[in-house]
């Protein structure tokens, strides 16, 4: 099952008044998903402007989907995107058949 990263970006200017108002009905979807097994991670910035949550065990469509369904999302507060991630094969080149990191990537 492939994994996804959804960023859900605060839109400007805030408006803290909706923000409030659906503080906990955005904790409670938000556990919901992560009981689920939907929900595997959610990371705030450091500024609070954005979400970071990953997504696992779930398609691309049901991952768009548990995004939708957190209020903060459905009340426009939140823009989101959601990435559908991949492995990274250059990393098999960038370590030698040790596991260790190859020369030529990393100089010591």
């Amino acid at each position: 099952m492939p994994k996804f990263l959804a960023v859900l970006d605060v839109n400007t200017p805030p408006d803290l008044n909706k923000i409030m108002g659906l503080e906990s009905a955005e904790a409670d979807r938000v556990w919901e998903l992560r009981e689920a097994g939907v929900l595997h991670e959610i990371y705030l910035a450091s500024d609070r402007s954005a979400a970071i949550i990953m997504l696992t065990e779930v398609d691309h469509a049901k991952a768009q989907a548990a995004i939708d369904s957190l209020p903060m999302v459905a009340a426009d507060v939140l823009a989101t995107r959601v990435i559908e991630l991949s492995a990274w094969p250059e990393m098999t080149r960038m370590l030698n058949e040790h596991g260790e990191p190859h020369p030529a990537w990393w100089p010591a």
